[in-house]
C-alpha cells in the first residue's frame, strides 16, 4: 500500500485541535461540514463547534496523524490517528472529505 502525506487540510485540522485553537479549527470546515463522532451526527459550524468543545479541543485533545491513504471517493482520505485528552485516549481512524482546501466531512472511529 501506497503511503501519502496528509493532506494540507487535515494537518491544519491536527494542528489547530493541538494548539487548543477553535477559530483555526473551524475555519479548516467548510460552512456545510458534516461530523459524525461514533454515531453521534454535528452539522454545519454550529455542529462542529458543539462537538469539539465537548470531545475536541475542550477537553485538551492532542492528535497524532499516523498512516494515511486514499478513501473509497475521489475526494476522501482515511487517516490513523492517536488522540490523547481528558475524555478519549488510543488508537482510531479519521475518514475525511476535502472539497475546495476545506473539509466538508469527519467521520471518528
Amino acid at each position: 500500500m501506497l503511503h501519502l502525506d496528509p493532506p494540507d487540510p487535515i494537518v491544519r485540522l491536527a494542528s489547530a485541535t493541538n494548539a487548543g485553537d477553535t477559530v483555526a479549527f473551524l475555519a479548516v470546515l467548510s460552512p456545510d461540514v458534516y461530523v459524525n463522532d461514533w454515531g453521534r451526527e454535528f452539522r454545519g459550524h454550529t455542529g462542529a463547534a458543539s462537538w469539539n468543545e465537548t470531545d475536541n479541543i475542550g477537553v485538551g485533545a492532542q492528535i497524532t496523524l499516523g498512516e494515511t491513504r486514499r478513501g473509497d471517493a475521489e475526494d476522501d482520505w482515511v487517516v490513523d490517528v492517536n488522540v490523547r485528552s481528558h475524555r478519549f485516549n488510543g488508537a482510531g481512524t479519521f475518514t475525511l472529505t476535502i472539497k475546495d482546501g476545506l473539509i466538508t466531512r469527519l467521520i471518528t472511529g
